[in-house]
């Protein structure tokens, strides 16, 4: 990992900011909805396992309707 990367990370880490984590990866804030901006915990995402030909992964929607690949 980059040395700013991990300035990025550690950063939003120490803020507590999960917009600034989601903003460097969004695989590190797979909780987070940039649309609502709002973090939810997994008993809130409609969420759905996909194996789509060369890629799989789990996507979901938040609670108020916004799709995210949560991870993949």
């Amino acid at each position: 990992m980059p040395a700013q990367r991990v300035h990025q990370v550690t950063g939003a880490v120490a803020a507590a900011d999960a917009s600034a984590l989601y903003a460097v990866a969004y695989s590190y804030a797979p909780f987070h909805c940039p649309d609502c901006p709002a973090s939810y915990c997994g008993e809130h995402w409609a969420w759905r396992r996909f194996d789509d030909c060369d890629f799989s992964g789990i996507e979901g929607r938040c609670p108020d309707g916004h799709f995210h690949v949560l991870c993949y």
